[in-house]
């Protein structure tokens, strides 16, 4: 993966889901950051856990990184509704 990688080449061979660090990448975070983000809830990207690891749902990466109204909010969003 490059920084030129285009929300295209992502969409079409990532798998479903992304590590923290492939996102970041992409998304222009830090490692570090994006995962404070996660903690706290206000990750702009869908997460799982799978296997006790958390993942970025791809779609939703492609959704925010091109302008996209991602249709899940982050928690802190929804905690305070």
């Amino acid at each position: 993966m490059t920084a030129k990688t285009t929300l295209a080449e992502i969409s079409a061979t990532w798998a479903p889901t992304a590590s923290v660090r492939e996102a970041a990448r992409v998304a222009g975070y830090s490692d570090s950051a994006l995962y404070a983000a996660i903690a706290r809830g206000e990750c702009p990207f869908q997460t799982i856990k799978v296997g006790g690891k958390t993942r970025i749902l791809t779609a939703s990466l492609v959704r925010v990184l091109s302008g996209e109204p991602d249709p899940t909010p982050p928690a802190s969003a929804l905690q305070a509704a």
